[in-house]
């Protein structure tokens, strides 16, 4: 038995079903494109729906309804704090030499060549903002790039919605998997569903094309070896680390060009060694929009990563690690 999704052609006599409108119905012969449907005195007559075929370009996935999901194009935003950075040329030059060598795939009887990059650091190290880089520059007319929120989307949703790329369109595919192992600490019982390591080992097929994943982790250790372990699934595993002092100098320097010398130079302290992009960038925004000096803003930023560590290692404590 298969569930066949038909939209409704015409009616035979009036009843609340309106004609477009879709519905699921069980049918033993998947090919059927036309279903006549008898209930007493009301006939009902079906043309089978036809799939809404994903071709190139940016878009996200979001859950509509428990059983289904849609996908929505993607306006990629610009962040100029991204300019000082360089760990994402680690996934780039990955990616440009696994698209130059997809013969070598072919020569070792790999039908669909695919790539894995787990990307990996602390919250607002830039790890978002990076791949928006990435897929910049490899964006094309004939590149899918999906990004996959993996928090609320499972992975068989994900496989099943994939079977609709348009392959005449699609000749390599993008997969952002966001958040992998949970956004929050509370996630540390983080576990590999069968459906997500056969998406990843490309199992089913889902992709028929040159496929590179890239998945975003804010705590690794909440792996299981079977995830991030595994060449195959994640092939190479790229840490995006605290910037170091003289990025930190350049970056806030970056974002507000009327900074001192002096000014910059604070963010080279050892106490700001632990700021992410995103607490400079924080601090530069409470000097401006507060009119704080530079440096009460960049403590009060230092106070509040303090505090939040604090915080952190209570909790960790109560839950037992």
């Amino acid at each position: 038995m298969n569930k066949i999704k038909y939209t409704v052609d015409r009616i035979f006599d009036g009843n609340k079903v309106e004609v477009g409108d879709q519905i699921d119905y069980d049918i033993y012969n998947a090919d059927d494109n036309e279903v006549t449907i008898e209930l007493g005195t009301r006939r009902i007559f079906l043309k089978k729906t036809e799939s809404n075929k994903i071709g190139a370009g940016v878009f996200k996935l979001h859950k509509i309804s428990y059983s289904e999901i849609e996908h929505q194009p993607v306006t990629l935003t610009e962040d100029k704090i991204l300019e000082v950075g360089s760990e994402f040329s680690s996934v780039t030059n990955g990616i440009d030499t696994f698209l130059e060598q997809l013969h070598a795939y072919k020569e070792m009887g790999i039908q669909v060549p695919k790539r894995g990059f787990l990307v990996y650091g602390p919250p607002g190290s830039g790890k978002t903002t990076g791949i928006i880089t990435v897929i910049k520059k490899y964006l094309d007319a004939n590149t899918l790039v999906m990004i996959w929120p993996s928090g609320n989307i499972e992975a068989s949703s994900v496989s099943d919605y994939l079977k609709d790329v348009d392959y005449t369109i699609v000749k390599r595919i993008l997969l952002v998997i966001e958040d992998l192992g949970g956004v929050e600490i509370a996630d540390k019982d983080f576990a590999a569903s069968e459906d997500l390591l056969s998406l990843l080992d490309n199992q089913v097929q889902t992709f028929k094309c040159p496929t590179v994943i890239i998945g975003t982790t804010n705590f690794p250790e909440n792996f299981v070896s079977a995830v991030a372990n595994r060449p195959g699934r994640f092939d190479e595993k790229i840490q995006v680390g605290y910037p170091s002092a003289e990025w930190r100098a350049s970056m806030v320097r970056l974002l507000n060009p009327n900074l001192t010398d002096e000014e910059c130079e604070l963010v080279k302290n050892k106490k700001c060694d632990k700021l992410t992009p995103a607490h400079l960038k924080e601090a530069v925004i409470r000097n401006r929009i507060y009119k704080k000096p530079f440096s009460e803003a960049l403590q009060s930023v230092v106070d509040d990563v303090k505090a939040y560590e604090a915080a952190f290692k209570e909790a960790k404590e109560r839950m037992g690690f």
